[in-house]
């Protein structure tokens, strides 16, 4: 006489070279997503409701779009981050600064800031109208910084002038002290690569000089329009494209990747989706 074995259901086991992607899986994408871009872990109720909104519709690329974008762009109260929009555009604000000078804090600034408004008041008061002039200029541009990611947030600004803003600070400068600093530190936290020789002489004449030349497929005659040519060019997008790819996927994007890419981003400067096309993907994912 024989008898049958109960059977036991192992939950979340899948045979090996299976399509199944287990809810540990899920929870982990989830997890990842949220650190990305809003800079902390779900809470328990916003796992189950995500994870399970990501079951219901099969873990279509169309749900992990729903997921992103809601963080991204939701403005519903969230209790500690206002909404997830604010947190994001927050997050974002903080991670450029990390990239672009050193990650300094807004604290740092504002107290740089009364002392540069003390200095100002100085000289007024002692009529060094060339001092009072410098000092205002560095008020604006810590102002300007400061006002990034509402500004971001609210679309008065675009991609390009967010990092404008974050090369046109005193920080910046001196952090990359005088103009070859200057030029290649550009080169480097913008393009990810050094300038030829040919494109420093060229930029260092434009900035020292006002010599008008062409850098990057762009014309220009002074320091302002370096900036601007350094925030606005086709290898901007390039160097956005390739930090985006850093950031998410710990890798450069393939030739083909980045073509693909250069073909709307130039053009809609819509960085938000190019973390969505990026965060959907099975690899980024882990799936």
């Amino acid at each position: 006489m024989s008898c049958k074995k109960d059977e036991v259901f192992i939950p979340d086991n899948e045979p090996i070279g299976g399509s199944y992607i287990s809810t540990l899986q899920l929870e982990n994408y989830v997890n990842r997503v949220f650190i990305d871009l809003i800079g902390r872990e779900p809470l328990d109720a916003e796992m189950e409701v995500e994870v399970s909104l990501l079951k219901e519709k099969e873990i279509s690329l169309e749900a992990r779009r729903t997921l992103i974008e809601k963080l991204q762009q939701d403005e519903t109260e969230v209790p500690g981050d206002s909404t997830y929009k604010r947190a994001y555009y927050y997050r974002f604000y903080e991670v450029a600064k990390v990239k672009m000078i050193e990650g300094v804090e807004n604290d740092f600034l504002l107290e740089d800031r009364v002392n540069i408004v003390n200095n100002l008041n100085a000289a007024v008061i002692s009529g060094d109208s060339a001092s009072a002039a410098f000092y205002r200029d560095q008020i604006k541009e810590i102002d300007a910084v400061f006002a990034i990611p509402n500004h971001y947030m609210k679309d008065s600004i675009d991609i390009e002038q967010v990092f404008y803003r974050l090369i046109d600070n005193y920080v910046y400068d001196i952090i990359n002290m005088n103009t070859f600093n200057f030029v290649n530190a550009t080169f480097q936290d913008l393009y990810f690569r050094y300038p030829t020789a040919q494109e420093f002489d060229v930029a260092n004449d434009m900035i020292e000089n006002n010599i008008a030349g062409s850098l990057v497929g762009l014309s220009g005659s002074n320091r302002g329009d370096y900036m601007t040519i350094m925030t606005s060019s086709s290898q901007f997008y390039e160097g956005m494209i390739i930090w985006a790819y850093m950031s998410l996927l710990i890798r450069n994007p393939t030739a083909q990747e980045l073509q693909s890419h250069l073909q709307g981003f130039p053009i809609n400067k819509d960085f938000q989706e190019l973390q969505v096309q990026i965060m959907i993907t099975d690899e980024y994912a882990n799936f």
